[in-house]
Protein backbone atom coordinates (compact mmCIF):
# COMPACT_ATOMS: atom_id res chain seq x y z
CA UNK A 1 0.00 0.00 0.00
CA UNK A 2 1.30 3.00 -0.93
CA UNK A 3 1.75 6.47 1.86
CA UNK A 4 -1.41 8.12 0.08
CA UNK A 5 -3.22 4.90 0.78
CA UNK A 6 -2.31 4.89 4.17
CA UNK A 7 -2.94 8.49 4.75
CA UNK A 8 -6.10 8.47 2.99
CA UNK A 9 -7.38 5.23 4.87
CA UNK A 10 -6.36 6.58 8.09
CA UNK A 11 -8.18 9.87 7.52
CA UNK A 12 -11.44 7.48 6.70
CA UNK A 13 -10.76 5.67 10.23
CA UNK A 14 -10.89 8.74 12.20
CA UNK A 15 -13.68 10.48 10.79
CA UNK A 16 -15.52 6.98 11.39
CA UNK A 17 -14.60 7.66 14.84
CA UNK A 18 -15.65 10.80 14.87
CA UNK A 19 -18.99 10.23 13.71
CA UNK A 20 -20.02 8.55 16.61
CA UNK A 21 -20.66 11.51 18.50
CA UNK A 22 -22.31 14.14 17.79
CA UNK A 23 -20.02 16.68 19.57
CA UNK A 24 -17.49 16.15 16.91
CA UNK A 25 -17.31 16.79 13.78
CA UNK A 26 -14.53 16.04 10.74
CA UNK A 27 -12.77 19.07 8.83
CA UNK A 28 -9.86 16.93 7.91
CA UNK A 29 -8.70 17.25 4.10
CA UNK A 30 -7.82 14.56 2.29
CA UNK A 31 -4.84 14.54 -0.10
CA UNK A 32 -4.47 18.19 -0.05
CA UNK A 33 -2.29 18.75 2.83
CA UNK A 34 -1.24 21.64 5.09
CA UNK A 35 1.93 22.57 5.66
CA UNK A 36 1.85 21.11 9.42
CA UNK A 37 -1.56 20.39 9.93
CA UNK A 38 -4.12 18.06 7.89
CA UNK A 39 -7.18 19.95 9.50
CA UNK A 40 -9.38 20.24 12.50
CA UNK A 41 -11.78 18.86 14.56
CA UNK A 42 -14.54 20.71 15.77
CA UNK A 43 -16.08 20.25 19.20
CA UNK A 44 -20.04 21.18 20.45
CA UNK A 45 -21.47 21.95 23.70
CA UNK A 46 -23.60 18.94 23.39
CA UNK A 47 -26.48 20.34 22.76
CA UNK A 48 -26.60 21.13 19.00
CA UNK A 49 -24.21 21.40 16.07
CA UNK A 50 -25.31 24.90 15.25
CA UNK A 51 -22.89 28.34 15.27
CA UNK A 52 -24.68 28.37 18.71
CA UNK A 53 -23.21 25.47 20.07
CA UNK A 54 -19.64 26.14 18.72
CA UNK A 55 -17.25 25.33 21.70
CA UNK A 56 -13.45 24.86 20.36
CA UNK A 57 -11.41 24.14 16.89
CA UNK A 58 -8.84 21.43 17.47
CA UNK A 59 -6.33 21.62 14.79
CA UNK A 60 -4.97 17.75 13.91
CA UNK A 61 -2.20 16.15 12.79
CA UNK A 62 -3.28 12.32 11.30
CA UNK A 63 -0.82 10.48 10.54
CA UNK A 64 -1.02 6.41 9.35
CA UNK A 65 1.24 3.30 9.05
CA UNK A 66 0.59 -0.51 8.82
CA UNK A 67 1.64 -2.95 11.78
CA UNK A 68 2.09 -6.59 11.52
CA UNK A 69 0.18 -6.71 14.95
CA UNK A 70 -1.80 -4.44 17.18
CA UNK A 71 0.68 -3.97 20.13
CA UNK A 72 -1.14 -3.24 23.47
CA UNK A 73 -0.82 -0.07 25.66
CA UNK A 74 1.16 2.86 24.80
CA UNK A 75 3.13 3.26 21.60
CA UNK A 76 6.06 5.93 19.79
CA UNK A 77 6.11 7.53 16.36
CA UNK A 78 8.60 10.12 15.55
CA UNK A 79 7.79 13.29 13.91
CA UNK A 80 10.02 15.76 12.62
CA UNK A 81 11.21 18.93 15.05
CA UNK A 82 10.35 21.68 12.90
CA UNK A 83 6.33 20.78 13.06
CA UNK A 84 6.95 20.96 16.70
CA UNK A 85 7.88 24.39 16.75
CA UNK A 86 5.16 25.44 14.22
CA UNK A 87 2.99 24.15 16.70
CA UNK A 88 4.56 26.10 19.54
CA UNK A 89 4.09 29.24 17.05
CA UNK A 90 0.13 28.36 17.02
CA UNK A 91 0.37 28.85 20.72
CA UNK A 92 -3.11 26.59 21.32
CA UNK A 93 -1.52 23.27 20.58
CA UNK A 94 -2.36 20.37 18.15
CA UNK A 95 -3.88 16.95 18.79
CA UNK A 96 -1.75 14.60 16.67
CA UNK A 97 -3.52 11.11 15.66
CA UNK A 98 -1.71 7.69 15.08
CA UNK A 99 -3.33 4.94 13.29
CA UNK A 100 -1.80 1.71 13.44
CA UNK A 101 -3.54 -0.74 10.51
CA UNK A 102 -3.00 -4.41 10.34
CA UNK A 103 -6.01 -4.07 7.33
CA UNK A 104 -9.57 -2.31 6.73
CA UNK A 105 -10.95 -3.90 9.72
CA UNK A 106 -7.90 -4.54 12.24
CA UNK A 107 -6.82 -1.30 13.10
CA UNK A 108 -6.12 0.89 16.45
CA UNK A 109 -5.96 5.02 16.84
CA UNK A 110 -3.78 6.74 19.27
CA UNK A 111 -3.27 10.20 20.67
CA UNK A 112 -0.95 12.83 21.67
CA UNK A 113 -1.41 16.05 23.44
CA UNK A 114 0.83 18.15 21.93
CA UNK A 115 -0.42 21.48 23.94
CA UNK A 116 1.90 24.36 24.83
CA UNK A 117 2.56 22.69 28.31
CA UNK A 118 3.80 19.32 26.17
CA UNK A 119 5.23 21.29 23.16
CA UNK A 120 7.80 23.33 25.54
CA UNK A 121 8.57 19.92 27.49
CA UNK A 122 9.43 18.28 23.83
CA UNK A 123 11.70 20.71 22.26
CA UNK A 124 13.57 21.76 25.18
CA UNK A 125 14.19 18.28 26.37
CA UNK A 126 15.39 17.39 22.27
CA UNK A 127 17.71 20.74 21.97
CA UNK A 128 20.76 18.94 22.83
CA UNK A 129 20.07 16.10 20.01
CA UNK A 130 20.22 19.33 17.03
CA UNK A 131 21.37 16.88 14.66
CA UNK A 132 18.56 14.49 15.00
CA UNK A 133 15.82 15.91 12.80
CA UNK A 134 13.04 14.24 14.17
CA UNK A 135 11.77 13.64 17.97
CA UNK A 136 9.75 10.41 19.14
CA UNK A 137 6.67 10.93 20.81
CA UNK A 138 4.48 8.92 23.07
CA UNK A 139 0.86 8.12 22.37
CA UNK A 140 -1.48 6.56 24.13
CA UNK A 141 -4.65 4.48 22.88
CA UNK A 142 -8.17 5.92 22.17
CA UNK A 143 -10.83 3.40 23.56
CA UNK A 144 -14.01 3.74 22.41
CA UNK A 145 -16.44 3.70 25.63
CA UNK A 146 -14.43 4.26 27.65
CA UNK A 147 -12.98 7.11 29.83
CA UNK A 148 -10.22 7.74 26.81
CA UNK A 149 -12.80 7.78 23.72
CA UNK A 150 -11.98 10.30 21.10
CA UNK A 151 -14.89 12.68 22.52
CA UNK A 152 -13.35 12.63 26.44
CA UNK A 153 -10.02 13.74 25.20
CA UNK A 154 -10.75 16.25 22.30
CA UNK A 155 -13.19 17.99 25.49
CA UNK A 156 -9.78 17.89 27.90
CA UNK A 157 -8.15 18.79 24.81
CA UNK A 158 -9.98 21.89 24.08
CA UNK A 159 -10.56 22.69 27.97
CA UNK A 160 -6.39 22.76 28.31
CA UNK A 161 -5.81 24.45 25.30
CA UNK A 162 -8.30 27.64 26.54
CA UNK A 163 -6.47 27.36 29.80
CA UNK A 164 -3.20 27.62 28.99
CA UNK A 165 -2.90 29.48 25.70
CA UNK A 166 -1.14 32.77 26.37
CA UNK A 167 -0.21 31.97 30.50
CA UNK A 168 3.37 31.52 31.36
CA UNK A 169 4.47 27.83 31.86
CA UNK A 170 7.45 27.14 34.92
CA UNK A 171 8.27 24.46 37.27
CA UNK A 172 7.10 24.50 41.03
CA UNK A 173 10.09 25.03 42.29
CA UNK A 174 10.23 28.28 40.47
CA UNK A 175 7.29 29.80 41.48
CA UNK A 176 6.52 31.83 45.24
CA UNK A 177 3.32 32.15 46.94
CA UNK A 178 1.42 29.74 45.61
CA UNK A 179 -2.16 29.71 47.01
CA UNK A 180 -3.84 26.86 45.36
CA UNK A 181 -2.47 24.05 42.98
CA UNK A 182 -5.44 22.31 40.38
CA UNK A 183 -6.38 20.39 37.73
CA UNK A 184 -10.01 20.03 35.96
CA UNK A 185 -11.34 16.67 33.87
CA UNK A 186 -14.14 16.02 32.08
CA UNK A 187 -15.27 12.45 32.19
CA UNK A 188 -18.52 10.67 31.74
CA UNK A 189 -20.49 9.25 34.28
CA UNK A 190 -18.32 10.56 36.90
CA UNK A 191 -15.29 8.13 36.01
CA UNK A 192 -13.13 11.10 36.82
CA UNK A 193 -10.09 8.30 38.49
CA UNK A 194 -10.48 6.37 35.50
CA UNK A 195 -9.80 9.29 33.35
CA UNK A 196 -6.78 10.35 35.48
CA UNK A 197 -5.04 7.30 35.75
CA UNK A 198 -5.05 6.64 31.93
CA UNK A 199 -4.75 9.60 29.99
CA UNK A 200 -2.93 12.85 30.23
CA UNK A 201 -3.86 15.50 32.91
CA UNK A 202 -2.74 19.20 33.16
CA UNK A 203 -1.58 20.82 36.80
CA UNK A 204 -2.00 24.74 37.14
CA UNK A 205 -0.48 26.57 40.24
CA UNK A 206 -2.79 29.67 41.43
CA UNK A 207 -0.61 32.48 42.56
CA UNK A 208 -1.90 34.51 45.16
CA UNK A 209 -1.59 37.68 44.09
CA UNK A 210 -3.93 40.53 43.35
CA UNK A 211 -4.85 38.95 39.45
CA UNK A 212 -4.70 35.46 41.04
CA UNK A 213 -2.69 34.65 38.32
CA UNK A 214 -2.29 30.92 36.36
CA UNK A 215 0.17 29.54 35.56
CA UNK A 216 0.95 25.80 34.11
CA UNK A 217 2.97 23.34 35.58
CA UNK A 218 4.79 20.71 33.46
CA UNK A 219 3.21 17.37 33.22
CA UNK A 220 3.90 14.31 34.87
CA UNK A 221 2.00 10.70 35.23
CA UNK A 222 -0.33 9.89 37.60
CA UNK A 223 0.43 6.40 38.76
CA UNK A 224 -2.38 6.68 41.74
CA UNK A 225 -4.90 8.61 42.98
CA UNK A 226 -5.54 8.32 46.90
CA UNK A 227 -7.93 9.57 48.67
CA UNK A 228 -8.75 9.75 52.72
CA UNK A 229 -11.61 8.22 53.85
CA UNK A 230 -12.81 9.83 57.16
CA UNK A 231 -14.56 5.97 58.28
CA UNK A 232 -14.16 3.65 60.81
CA UNK A 233 -12.76 0.14 60.92
CA UNK A 234 -13.58 -1.92 63.70
CA UNK A 235 -13.09 -5.65 64.41
CA UNK A 236 -17.37 -6.38 66.51
CA UNK A 237 -17.22 -3.63 68.21
CA UNK A 238 -13.71 -2.42 69.02
CA UNK A 239 -12.88 0.58 66.93
CA UNK A 240 -9.39 0.54 65.70
CA UNK A 241 -8.61 3.20 63.05
CA UNK A 242 -11.16 5.91 62.25
CA UNK A 243 -10.32 6.82 59.06
CA UNK A 244 -7.80 4.75 56.10
CA UNK A 245 -6.47 5.40 52.78
CA UNK A 246 -8.28 4.23 49.25
CA UNK A 247 -5.54 3.98 46.64
CA UNK A 248 -7.28 3.62 43.10
CA UNK A 249 -4.48 2.20 40.24
CA UNK A 250 -5.50 1.54 36.79
CA UNK A 251 -6.09 -2.01 37.37
CA UNK A 252 -7.26 -2.92 40.90
CA UNK A 253 -7.76 -0.62 44.66
CA UNK A 254 -6.35 -1.14 47.68
CA UNK A 255 -6.85 -0.01 51.51
CA UNK A 256 -4.11 1.17 53.56
CA UNK A 257 -5.28 0.66 57.23
CA UNK A 258 -2.70 2.27 60.14
CA UNK A 259 0.67 2.31 58.43
CA UNK A 260 1.43 -0.79 57.15
CA UNK A 261 -1.79 -3.18 56.45
CA UNK A 262 -2.76 -2.71 53.18
CA UNK A 263 -5.67 -5.01 51.62
CA UNK A 264 -6.26 -5.38 48.21
CA UNK A 265 -9.59 -5.06 47.04
CA UNK A 266 -9.51 -7.42 44.01
CA UNK A 267 -8.11 -10.28 45.66
CA UNK A 268 -8.97 -9.82 49.47
CA UNK A 269 -5.78 -10.38 50.64
CA UNK A 270 -3.98 -8.43 53.37
CA UNK A 271 -0.35 -7.65 53.49
CA UNK A 272 1.31 -7.01 57.29
CA UNK A 273 4.03 -4.48 57.47
CA UNK A 274 4.53 -3.36 61.02
CA UNK A 275 5.96 0.42 60.19
CA UNK A 276 6.01 3.53 62.12
CA UNK A 277 6.09 4.90 66.17
CA UNK A 278 5.68 2.37 68.84
CA UNK A 279 1.87 2.96 69.09
CA UNK A 280 1.60 2.68 65.38
CA UNK A 281 2.87 -0.81 65.67
CA UNK A 282 0.86 -1.39 68.97
CA UNK A 283 -2.51 -0.72 67.46
CA UNK A 284 -1.55 -2.40 63.88
CA UNK A 285 -0.35 -5.62 65.65
CA UNK A 286 -3.49 -5.27 67.53
CA UNK A 287 -5.59 -5.27 65.00
CA UNK A 288 -4.10 -8.42 63.32
CA UNK A 289 -4.16 -10.49 66.17
CA UNK A 290 -8.11 -9.84 66.23
CA UNK A 291 -7.97 -10.07 62.54
CA UNK A 292 -6.78 -13.16 62.97
CA UNK A 293 -8.99 -14.49 65.62
CA UNK A 294 -12.16 -13.19 64.34
CA UNK A 295 -11.67 -13.40 60.44
CA UNK A 296 -14.16 -10.50 59.85
CA UNK A 297 -13.11 -6.72 59.51
CA UNK A 298 -15.96 -4.07 59.47
CA UNK A 299 -15.20 -1.15 56.79
CA UNK A 300 -17.39 1.70 56.22
CA UNK A 301 -19.82 -0.40 57.54
CA UNK A 302 -19.69 -3.53 55.74
CA UNK A 303 -18.68 -6.56 56.99
CA UNK A 304 -15.70 -8.57 55.05
CA UNK A 305 -15.36 -11.96 55.99
CA UNK A 306 -11.75 -13.25 55.39
CA UNK A 307 -10.06 -16.39 54.46
CA UNK A 308 -8.15 -18.32 57.44
CA UNK A 309 -4.83 -16.15 57.97
CA UNK A 310 -3.22 -19.85 59.26
CA UNK A 311 -4.76 -23.16 58.24
CA UNK A 312 -3.17 -25.01 61.62
CA UNK A 313 -4.41 -24.33 64.61
CA UNK A 314 -1.06 -25.15 66.29
CA UNK A 315 0.66 -22.19 64.12
CA UNK A 316 -2.11 -19.84 64.19
CA UNK A 317 -1.91 -20.15 67.83
CA UNK A 318 2.18 -19.83 68.10
CA UNK A 319 1.57 -16.44 65.51
CA UNK A 320 -0.62 -15.32 68.32
CA UNK A 321 1.79 -15.60 71.27
CA UNK A 322 4.38 -14.44 69.40
CA UNK A 323 2.85 -11.40 68.21
CA UNK A 324 0.73 -11.02 71.64
CA UNK A 325 4.88 -10.70 73.20
CA UNK A 326 5.92 -8.17 70.60
CA UNK A 327 3.13 -6.36 71.93
CA UNK A 328 3.94 -6.39 75.43
CA UNK A 329 7.60 -5.43 75.06
CA UNK A 330 6.17 -1.94 72.94
CA UNK A 331 3.66 -1.43 75.69
CA UNK A 332 6.20 -1.24 78.13
CA UNK A 333 9.02 0.90 76.25
CA UNK A 334 5.91 3.14 75.53
CA UNK A 335 4.91 3.48 78.97
CA UNK A 336 8.40 3.82 80.41
CA UNK A 337 8.53 7.05 77.82
CA UNK A 338 5.53 8.34 79.19
CA UNK A 339 6.58 7.99 82.89
CA UNK A 340 9.65 9.79 81.99
CA UNK A 341 7.46 12.44 80.77
CA UNK A 342 8.84 11.85 77.16
CA UNK A 343 7.01 12.67 74.27
CA UNK A 344 8.27 9.79 72.01
CA UNK A 345 7.01 10.00 68.77
CA UNK A 346 10.21 8.79 66.27
CA UNK A 347 9.33 6.58 63.66
CA UNK A 348 11.12 3.42 64.33
CA UNK A 349 11.98 2.23 60.63
CA UNK A 350 13.56 6.03 60.21
CA UNK A 351 16.35 5.70 63.07
CA UNK A 352 20.02 5.52 62.21
CA UNK A 353 21.94 2.23 63.47
CA UNK A 354 22.96 3.76 66.29
CA UNK A 355 19.41 4.98 67.94
CA UNK A 356 18.07 1.36 67.31
CA UNK A 357 20.95 -0.20 69.31
CA UNK A 358 20.52 2.90 71.99
CA UNK A 359 16.60 2.15 72.02
CA UNK A 360 17.55 -1.59 73.17
CA UNK A 361 19.62 -0.03 75.72
CA UNK A 362 16.54 1.93 76.84
CA UNK A 363 14.74 -0.46 77.20
CA UNK A 364 17.41 -2.99 79.22
CA UNK A 365 18.19 -0.16 81.47
CA UNK A 366 14.86 1.25 82.25
CA UNK A 367 12.32 -1.69 81.50
CA UNK A 368 14.64 -5.04 82.80
CA UNK A 369 16.53 -3.06 85.15
CA UNK A 370 19.82 -4.51 83.33
CA UNK A 371 22.96 -2.44 82.86
CA UNK A 372 24.59 -3.52 79.93
CA UNK A 373 27.98 -4.46 79.69
CA UNK A 374 28.41 -2.77 76.16
CA UNK A 375 27.16 0.28 77.97
CA UNK A 376 29.27 3.11 76.27
CA UNK A 377 29.51 5.11 80.23
CA UNK A 378 31.39 4.37 82.09
CA UNK A 379 31.77 6.85 84.73
CA UNK A 380 30.14 8.73 86.84
CA UNK A 381 28.06 11.78 85.83
CA UNK A 382 25.25 13.05 84.09
CA UNK A 383 25.79 11.22 80.43
CA UNK A 384 22.56 11.45 77.57
CA UNK A 385 21.64 8.24 75.72
CA UNK A 386 20.41 9.60 72.04
CA UNK A 387 17.29 8.17 70.66
CA UNK A 388 16.96 9.88 67.08
CA UNK A 389 15.69 13.58 67.79
CA UNK A 390 15.10 12.38 71.66
CA UNK A 391 18.08 12.77 74.19
CA UNK A 392 17.96 11.71 77.23
CA UNK A 393 19.75 12.74 80.36
CA UNK A 394 20.92 9.81 82.76
CA UNK A 395 23.20 9.78 85.92
CA UNK A 396 25.63 7.37 86.40
CA UNK A 397 26.86 5.73 89.55
CA UNK A 398 28.88 3.56 91.09
CA UNK A 399 28.50 1.96 94.50
CA UNK A 400 30.73 0.77 97.15
CA UNK A 401 31.03 -2.45 94.96
CA UNK A 402 31.79 -0.14 91.76
CA UNK A 403 29.18 -1.77 89.93
CA UNK A 404 27.35 0.93 87.79
CA UNK A 405 23.79 1.98 88.35
CA UNK A 406 21.78 4.09 85.68
CA UNK A 407 19.36 6.57 86.74
CA UNK A 408 16.61 8.82 85.09
CA UNK A 409 18.38 12.34 85.68
CA UNK A 410 14.87 14.21 86.19
CA UNK A 411 14.02 10.86 88.89
CA UNK A 412 13.37 11.05 92.26
CA UNK A 413 17.22 11.80 93.11
CA UNK A 414 17.76 13.04 96.56
CA UNK A 415 18.79 9.95 98.32
CA UNK A 416 21.22 9.29 95.27
CA UNK A 417 22.68 12.65 94.49
CA UNK A 418 23.65 15.55 97.10
CA UNK A 419 24.83 18.78 95.33
CA UNK A 420 26.47 21.56 98.22
CA UNK A 421 27.73 25.04 97.13
CA UNK A 422 31.08 25.46 99.05
CA UNK A 423 33.45 28.41 98.55
CA UNK A 424 37.08 27.50 97.93
CA UNK A 425 38.71 26.44 101.32
CA UNK A 426 35.29 25.68 102.42
CA UNK A 427 34.15 22.38 104.00
CA UNK A 428 30.86 20.93 102.23
CA UNK A 429 28.08 21.32 104.45
CA UNK A 430 24.34 19.51 104.43
CA UNK A 431 23.20 23.45 105.33
CA UNK A 432 24.56 24.41 101.62
CA UNK A 433 22.45 21.54 99.62
CA UNK A 434 21.28 22.57 96.27
CA UNK A 435 19.65 21.66 93.30
CA UNK A 436 21.20 19.16 90.45
CA UNK A 437 19.86 21.28 87.78
CA UNK A 438 21.43 24.86 88.25
CA UNK A 439 24.05 23.87 86.53
CA UNK A 440 21.82 23.57 83.25
CA UNK A 441 22.10 26.39 80.25
CA UNK A 442 19.40 27.26 78.17
CA UNK A 443 20.00 24.82 75.44
CA UNK A 444 20.28 21.79 78.04
CA UNK A 445 16.87 22.39 78.96
CA UNK A 446 15.72 22.11 75.82
CA UNK A 447 18.18 19.27 74.67
CA UNK A 448 16.97 16.67 77.17
CA UNK A 449 14.00 15.19 76.07
CA UNK A 450 13.12 13.41 80.07
CA UNK A 451 13.47 17.64 81.44
CA UNK A 452 11.27 17.53 84.43
CA UNK A 453 9.40 20.55 85.67
CA UNK A 454 7.95 19.22 88.39
CA UNK A 455 10.90 17.35 89.52
CA UNK A 456 13.05 20.30 88.94
CA UNK A 457 10.77 22.63 91.16
CA UNK A 458 10.72 20.15 93.90
CA UNK A 459 14.73 19.53 93.93
CA UNK A 460 14.38 23.08 95.26
CA UNK A 461 13.63 21.89 98.49
CA UNK A 462 16.61 20.76 99.89
CA UNK A 463 17.74 24.08 99.59
CA UNK A 464 17.85 25.38 103.45
CA UNK A 465 18.72 29.57 103.18
CA UNK A 466 17.13 30.69 99.97
CA UNK A 467 19.16 33.86 100.94
CA UNK A 468 22.51 32.01 100.46
CA UNK A 469 21.48 30.96 97.10
CA UNK A 470 19.36 33.50 95.70
CA UNK A 471 22.01 34.84 93.09
CA UNK A 472 22.33 30.76 92.13
CA UNK A 473 18.68 30.03 91.63
CA UNK A 474 17.89 33.30 89.79
CA UNK A 475 20.69 32.45 87.01
CA UNK A 476 18.86 29.22 86.55
CA UNK A 477 15.70 30.48 86.74
CA UNK A 478 16.98 33.48 83.48
CA UNK A 479 18.13 30.29 82.08
CA UNK A 480 15.16 29.06 82.06
CA UNK A 481 13.47 32.35 80.36
CA UNK A 482 16.36 32.03 77.62
CA UNK A 483 15.00 28.40 77.15
CA UNK A 484 11.33 29.65 76.40
CA UNK A 485 12.33 31.99 74.10
CA UNK A 486 14.02 29.71 71.96
CA UNK A 487 11.06 27.74 71.73
CA UNK A 488 7.76 29.29 73.15
CA UNK A 489 5.38 26.47 72.78
CA UNK A 490 7.49 24.94 76.12
CA UNK A 491 4.96 27.09 78.11
CA UNK A 492 6.13 24.33 81.32
CA UNK A 493 9.26 26.10 81.52
CA UNK A 494 7.95 29.61 81.83
CA UNK A 495 5.59 27.96 84.03
CA UNK A 496 8.83 26.74 86.71
CA UNK A 497 10.62 30.05 86.16
CA UNK A 498 7.25 31.72 87.18
CA UNK A 499 6.98 29.32 90.21
CA UNK A 500 10.89 29.37 91.11
CA UNK A 501 10.18 33.59 90.60
CA UNK A 502 7.62 33.40 93.34
CA UNK A 503 9.87 31.37 95.73
CA UNK A 504 12.63 34.44 95.18
CA UNK A 505 9.68 36.54 96.54
CA UNK A 506 8.35 35.48 98.95
CA UNK A 507 12.02 35.51 100.51
CA UNK A 508 12.62 38.91 99.38
CA UNK A 509 10.74 41.49 96.96
CA UNK A 510 13.56 42.82 95.45
CA UNK A 511 13.83 45.32 92.64
CA UNK A 512 15.12 42.31 90.59
CA UNK A 513 12.50 39.93 91.59
CA UNK A 514 10.11 42.47 90.46
CA UNK A 515 10.95 42.80 87.42
CA UNK A 516 11.54 39.23 86.46
CA UNK A 517 8.12 38.95 87.96
CA UNK A 518 6.58 41.20 85.20
CA UNK A 519 8.90 40.21 82.15
CA UNK A 520 7.37 36.77 83.20
CA UNK A 521 3.96 38.06 83.09
CA UNK A 522 4.68 40.03 79.47
CA UNK A 523 5.84 36.60 77.98
CA UNK A 524 2.25 34.96 78.94
CA UNK A 525 -0.12 38.15 78.69
CA UNK A 526 -0.44 41.88 77.94
CA UNK A 527 -0.44 43.98 80.86
CA UNK A 528 -3.48 45.18 83.21
CA UNK A 529 -3.78 49.02 84.06
CA UNK A 530 -2.58 48.25 87.45
CA UNK A 531 -0.10 46.34 86.84
CA UNK A 532 1.69 49.08 84.63
CA UNK A 533 0.93 51.30 87.34
CA UNK A 534 3.26 49.46 89.19
CA UNK A 535 6.34 49.72 86.92
CA UNK A 536 5.60 53.67 86.31
CA UNK A 537 5.70 53.83 90.23
CA UNK A 538 8.87 51.88 90.12
CA UNK A 539 10.44 53.81 87.21
CA UNK A 540 9.77 56.86 89.61
CA UNK A 541 10.96 55.91 92.38
CA UNK A 542 13.98 54.35 91.61
CA UNK A 543 17.17 54.21 93.87
CA UNK A 544 19.92 55.96 92.02
CA UNK A 545 22.29 53.00 92.87
CA UNK A 546 24.61 51.37 90.55
CA UNK A 547 21.73 49.04 88.65
CA UNK A 548 19.75 52.28 88.04
CA UNK A 549 20.40 52.01 84.31
CA UNK A 550 20.42 48.71 84.15
CA UNK A 551 16.46 48.51 85.96
CA UNK A 552 15.43 51.76 84.10
CA UNK A 553 15.87 50.13 80.99
CA UNK A 554 14.29 47.01 82.18
CA UNK A 555 11.20 49.04 82.62
CA UNK A 556 11.21 50.91 79.34
CA UNK A 557 11.60 47.25 77.91
CA UNK A 558 8.41 46.25 79.84
CA UNK A 559 6.28 49.50 78.81
CA UNK A 560 7.80 48.96 75.27
CA UNK A 561 9.31 52.72 75.82
CA UNK A 562 11.79 52.56 73.06
CA UNK A 563 13.47 56.13 74.06
CA UNK A 564 13.85 55.54 77.66
CA UNK A 565 15.42 52.18 76.55
CA UNK A 566 17.99 54.03 74.33
CA UNK A 567 18.36 56.68 76.70
CA UNK A 568 19.10 54.28 79.57
CA UNK A 569 21.09 51.38 77.61
CA UNK A 570 23.13 54.75 75.85
CA UNK A 571 24.13 55.31 79.70
CA UNK A 572 25.78 52.19 80.02
CA UNK A 573 29.53 51.66 79.59
CA UNK A 574 30.42 49.14 76.89
CA UNK A 575 30.94 46.16 78.89
CA UNK A 576 27.59 46.48 80.69
CA UNK A 577 25.95 47.11 77.78
CA UNK A 578 26.95 43.56 76.54
CA UNK A 579 26.49 41.72 79.80
CA UNK A 580 22.86 43.18 79.76
CA UNK A 581 22.02 42.27 76.07
CA UNK A 582 22.47 38.66 77.18
CA UNK A 583 19.62 38.78 79.26
CA UNK A 584 16.36 37.23 78.42
CA UNK A 585 14.65 40.69 79.31
CA UNK A 586 16.12 41.75 75.84
CA UNK A 587 14.45 39.49 73.95
CA UNK A 588 11.49 41.49 74.31
CA UNK A 589 12.94 44.50 73.29
CA UNK A 590 14.63 42.39 70.29
CA UNK A 591 11.18 41.19 68.75
CA UNK A 592 9.77 44.89 68.29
Amino acid sequence: MENDQIEELAVNIIENEILKYSDLKSNITKGDKGISWDGYITVFDGKGRGKDNFEYKIDVQVKGRIVKKIQKGNTKFSIEKSHLINYQKQNSGTLLLLVDIVDNLTYQIYYANLLPVDLKQLIENNKSKAKKPKVSILLKPIKDSSVSSLKNICKNFALNSKRQMGIPIKDLSELKNIDTIEFKVISENGKHFDYILNNDVYTYAILNDELKTMVALPKGDFVAIQNKIEKNIQIKEKIYYTSYMLTRQKDHETITIGKGIVFNLESRKINFSFQGTLQDRITDMEFFIDLIKNKTVTINGATLNLPEYKKDINEKNKLIEEYSKKINDLKMLRDKFLELKIDFKEDIDKLDKQSRNNLLLFKKIFCDGIVPTNLNIQQSGVHFIKIGNCYIAVLAQKNKDEELKIYNYFGELKDIIRVVIAKEGEKPSTENRTSPYFVMSSDDILKFSNFNSEVVFNSLNVIQNFENQSDYINAFMLELLKAYDKDNKRKDILDLADKINNLLMQNETSITNQLNKFQIIKRKRDFKPDERNVLLDLRNNLEKNACFNNNQCGIAILLENKNDYEFYHNAMDKETQKEFDTYPISNLINKK
